[in-house]
């Protein structure tokens, strides 16, 4: 005969389950995936794992997100050391697109705005940042282009440039083409609902439409206004990118990206992207091929996706006659862990990290060399990946993709024909 049970304390079953779960959701720690990652080369002279120091090669360092505080800080030493060991012989200076700052200190979902503009860039984190890239752009090194990101709307920044931005900022909606010795000059021209563009030159080499869509997606920044000047910027803008006969590979940056892995992705806890959500002239551009790519911000990591075609058919059922690259670099002022149970279900990259870090994409005649810098346990480690800049369309059949709300688990687990396994906390329907 077995003794008396003994009761638990009163409270204690549901202490140690939240405990538990705790566990469960922080066990893991900081993602950190893909098979590519090795220590970093020293500079931008190694430009590629074969042929260091091509002066054909266009360099664009992708900063999102930047903060006040120490992660900034050691993202400027990085980049400062990054820059300063490609100094003799380069042909052309680094493009920097600088894609939204966070000025809060739990991230862009709740921001602080600075009494005065000017202050927020004379911030321990953002201070060093800001001087490292004024150094270099006074030595020839860098040319630094952006836009103000959600945090930046919020606290009025659209207005004039701020004193002591470290980037050009010509507006929420312009293009930039990049020439045969790297420099990028502003080639469009916007006023309220109008923008205009003139046709690229056979020298050009790259052309980047920037767009800051930030209230478009932000419902705390609703602004029918803004909203209007948008579309109307997008439409005239891509008209006369359409109008082009012989235009250079095209480069489409966001402040918020098409879709996202993390918690501001499709199906996210904080869901601010997703590709149904895109202003409709940035939807039809991007289903009709017109970017070879596409880098944003916004989210607290690096992501690397070789093609977003599989994330658009799982959140919107539409199909794009090419594959399109998209990158995330949302990292330049620290990373935030994401549970799996807050993430985004649209899109798996192919390399992720969330760590402290930025983006590197190198550009020669024929293919970009897309890598993501992550400082990992105090290291500098970098991975990428080499894509065509000419992507072959679709033929008429393609695989399938699965549109389970798990895109990652067992694909037996998960078929439609059977029981789905959905590591969310949600019931299978």
């Amino acid at each position: 005969m077995t003794g008396p049970r003994r009761l638990a304390p009163a409270g204690g079953a549901p202490a140690l389950a939240a405990l538990g779960l705790f566990a469960l959701l922080t066990a893991a720690g900081c993602r950190h995936r893909g098979g590519a990652w090795a220590d970093a080369p020293a500079g931008v002279a190694a430009r590629t794992d074969a042929q260091a120091g091509d002066a054909g090669v266009i360099e664009l360092l992708v900063l999102g997100q930047a903060r006040p505080g120490a992660e900034s800080r050691r993202l400027a030493a990085g980049l400062d050391e990054h820059l300063r060991a490609d100094a003799p012989g380069r042909a052309g200076p680094a493009l920097i697109l600088w894609l939204g700052t966070d000025l809060g200190r739990a991230g862009p979902e709740r921001s602080r705005c600075p009494e005065a503009a000017a202050s927020a860039w004379r911030e321990p984190g953002l201070g060093e940042l800001a001087e490292v890239l004024e150094r270099h752009a006074a030595a020839g090194r860098v040319d630094a282009w952006g836009v103000a990101g959600p945090d930046g709307w919020r606290c009025g920044w659209t207005d004039a440039p701020a004193p002591g931005q470290p980037f050009a900022s010509p507006g929420p909606v312009f293009l930039l083409r990049v020439d045969a010795e790297g420099h990028a000059e502003l080639a469009s021209r916007c006023a309220d609902t109008r923008c205009e563009a003139q046709p690229s030159a056979p020298g050009d080499r790259l052309e980047i439409m920037v767009v800051d869509a930030s209230t478009w997606h932000d419902p705390s920044l609703d602004d029918d206004a803004a909203d209007a000047r948008l579309r109307g910027q997008l439409r005239g803008l891509l008209a006369a990118l359409d109008h082009d006969p012989r235009p250079p590979p095209r480069l489409l940056a966001l402040a918020i990206p098409v879709d996202s892995a993390g918690v501001h992705g499709y199906g996210g806890r904080l869901q601010r992207t997703g590709f149904p959500y895109l202003p409709a002239p940035l939807r039809e551009a991007l289903l009709a091929g017109v970017f070879v790519g596409v880098v944003g911000g916004l989210e607290r990591s690096l992501q690397l996706s070789e093609d977003l075609g599989p994330a658009i058919v799982r959140s919107d059922r539409r199909f794009p006659d090419a594959p399109i690259f998209q990158v995330v670099s949302g990292a330049a002022g620290g990373s935030a862990h994401v549970p799996i149970t807050s993430r985004g279900d649209a899109l798996l990259p192919e390399i992720e990290s969330e760590h402290l870090g930025f983006a590197r994409l190198l550009f020669d005649d024929a293919e970009v060399d897309l890598r993501l810098r992550a400082r990992v346990a105090g290291r500098w480690r970098e991975a990428g990946l080499r894509l065509p800049l000419a992507p072959v369309e679709y033929g008429p059949l393609r695989p399938a993709t699965r549109i389970q709300p798990c895109q990652d688990c067992d694909p037996l687990d998960a078929a439609g024909d059977g029981d789905a396994f959905v590591p969310r906390g949600r019931r299978p329907r």
